[in-house]
């Protein structure tokens, strides 16, 4: 696979129903920790957004192993313009550590990140279904 990348998701793209919803191939997974970022309710939604932190904060999330530049494309479109993509070190389960890329708040719409951390069981049990109805006709192509 040429210009693949790996991709660490911290929130909707977790759960395999958003997954499968934008990319088109299959990917290798695994659960994955990156350090330096919190992760934000952001106002009036069910997802969330990474913003830089100190350097022991710390978040659990899925890494997805060499994504295609197709289906990058897609998750761009899908992130939209309010998250960046930027490079992180994620550490595998292994304790090995990994170049990966994840989505941020971009610095210019830090005004819709909530103080209040996200919490992933509040979206498991409710945002999660509301999540899936709002973007279940997502395309990107």
């Amino acid at each position: 696979m040429s210009n693949s990348i790996n991709l660490f998701c911290y929130g909707s793209l977790m759960y395999p129903e958003v997954w499968h919803l934008i990319v088109k191939d299959k990917y290798q997974q695994q659960q994955a920790k990156v350090f330096g970022y919190r992760r934000k309710k952001i106002k009036n939604e069910e997802y969330p957004g990474l913003i830089a932190s100190k350097q022991e904060d710390s978040i659990q999330g899925t890494v997805y192993f060499n994504v295609s530049t197709q289906d990058l494309k897609r998750l761009d479109l899908f992130e939209g313009n309010q998250y960046i993509r930027v490079k992180v070190n994620c550490i595998l389960c292994n304790e090995s550590y990994i170049e990966s890329y994840t989505y941020i708040i971009n610095p210019h719409d830090q005004t819709i990140v909530e103080k209040e951390d996200w919490n992933q069981e509040e979206f498991e049990q409710n945002g999660l279904k509301q999540f899936l109805n709002k973007y279940r006709g997502f395309s990107a192509f």
